[in-house]
């Protein structure tokens, strides 16, 4: 972080595309599916508002690139438990509803992808370009997925199944959670480290507002079909766009919060042993997660 400031307008929009990535995590990817499936779109607004704006009001917040790196040096503990939570939960989610998509593959492409992304992205403003080609993938297979070969069959799915005055207790969750988390996020901190304040600016409501967002418009578009009850019904095209786009999304989170935490090549390696056995336990739960379950709420969902 002690390197000289980015300032120019395409190391901006690199910034806005790696913090874009970086967010996509799979609460972006799956949580507005389960509310719109019980508050219609009604749920997804609700969750998509809070976190657009509160996301990128880092980039306006943190006013000077100095105090993000305090934030990163005096609440190591804290962030770096936040990316090994992060981490946990995405490795969840492959088991749980990847793997569910696309079978066993799902488990090897994502890895595959995390630990190509990982050592790539080491050196330079490589992980920039990671992130431009993860999003600018994404956004192909939004637009396949929409348009392409096997949308028309699709099945709309009931969605809206509760009051929406459900939304009073959830709105002011998502305000909290969203206006406070992005400063426990390494990724975010190292982003505004890395650029002077105008490019910052830029990076963060850039990333947030346009790029982030349509990955979100993106989880809406398949909310109105994809439930986990009902995963082996998607035609086959439309399962594999959506599940590419999730394991991509979700590689490139694994390995830059992997990397924010991973320790020196000298520093005693017992942490990255306990992180990756922890990462298999919570593979497997989610790959059976879905065996138990309660009337409207799947395994995975009670996990």
């Amino acid at each position: 972080m002690n390197s000289p400031p980015d300032n120019s307008r395409l190391l901006a929009l690199g910034w806005g595309a790696f913090l874009a990535c970086s967010w996509t995590w799979c609460i972006g990817m799956f949580l507005p599916v389960l509310l719109v499936r019980d508050f219609g779109d009604a749920g997804w607004l609700v969750f998509a508002a809070p976190n657009v704006v509160g996301a990128a009001a880092m980039g306006w917040v943190l006013r000077r690139r100095e105090t993000a790196q305090q934030i990163a040096e005096s609440h190591r503990a804290a962030a770096g438990a936040f990316s090994v939570v992060t981490i946990l939960f995405h490795v969840f989610f492959v088991g749980w509803i990847v793997r569910a998509l696309v079978g066993d593959v799902a488990e090897i492409f994502t890895v595959a992808a995390a630990a190509a992304f990982f050592f790539i992205g080491r050196r330079g403003r490589r992980d920039l370009l990671l992130g431009a080609a993860v999003l600018a993938a994404s956004l192909v297979f939004f637009a396949f997925a929409a348009w392409g070969p096997g949308a028309e069959e699709t099945i709309a799915l009931r969605t809206g199944r509760l009051p929406t005055s459900g939304l009073l207790g959830l709105a002011p969750v998502c305000a909290f959670g969203f206006a406070l988390c992005p400063y426990l996020d390494l990724t975010f901190l190292r982003a505004r480290a890395a650029t002077t304040t105008n490019a910052a600016l830029a990076a963060f409501t850039l990333g947030f507002g346009i790029f982030f967002l349509l990955m979100i418009v993106f989880t809406l578009w398949y909310a109105h079909f994809l439930q986990p009850r009902y995963l082996a019904a998607l035609p086959r095209p439309v399962a594999w766009v959506i599940a590419l786009h999730m394991m991509l999304q979700t590689a490139f989170t694994l390995a830059v919060h992997a990397r924010a935490i991973a320790p020196p090549a000298a520093r005693d390696r017992r942490g990255p042993a306990i992180l990756a056995a922890c990462a298999v336990i919570a593979f497997f739960v989610g790959v059976y997660a879905d065996r138990y379950h309660i009337p409207f709420l799947s395994g995975g969902e009670l996990v």
